[in-house]
């Protein structure tokens, strides 16, 4: 399949497959090491985390695209030789000062597509408990997260109270608090 680089930067790239049908499209790897090219590994984690019985939700208030706050799970890139699962226990530490649980039987899907009509990023997902006390020791300078720890009905009131944007990922969750918890 014949393509053009449209942009590129160290982050991501935008690219026009030249057939009958031209379709542009971003990815966060060159031509050659696209998903299409037989790229194998996730670009990105998604941590499901458990602590106790809740779930930790990140607030992340640097979110310039869509000029405020966000409600997200704990997320980040895969550094290069790194498994989803090394990935994320390194996100989830890092973001919310938290350890995830390594013996507690937990779940490794490699790779999910968020909006494959528009991308081919991809995002391995890490499902499990974790333990500890929220932190912010560990974040890197240019984040301000917020650690959230709750059940359905907090997470409910907390979006419709604090009016934040949220993931969608975070979205299915109110979507299920939604429903079995309504108003």
């Amino acid at each position: 399949m014949k393509r053009e680089t449209v942009a590129e930067n160290k982050w991501m790239g935008m690219y026009q497959i030249l057939d009958d049908r031209p379709y542009t499209y971003a990815s966060r790897r060159p031509v050659g090491k696209q998903h299409m090219d037989g790229g194998q590994t996730a670009d990105a984690v998604t941590v499901i985390a458990l602590h106790g019985e809740e779930i930790v939700f990140i607030k992340n208030n640097n979110r310039p695209v869509i000029g405020e706050p966000q409600l997200e799970l704990p997320a980040g890139m895969i550094d290069e030789g790194e498994t989803v699962m090394e990935a994320g226990i390194r996100e989830l530490k890092e973001e919310t000062g938290l350890t995830f649980n390594e013996e507690d039987n937990p779940l490794v899907i490699p790779k999910c597509f968020k909006s494959a009509g528009f991308t081919d990023e991809s995002t391995g997902l890490l499902i499990g408990s974790c333990f500890g006390e929220p932190s912010k020791e560990f974040q890197e300078d240019n984040e301000d997260i917020d650690v959230i720890i709750c059940g359905p009905q907090d997470l409910k009131r907390i979006i419709e109270e604090e009016g934040c944007q949220m993931s969608i990922s975070v979205g299915i969750f109110y979507a299920i608090a939604t429903s079995r918890y309504p108003s």
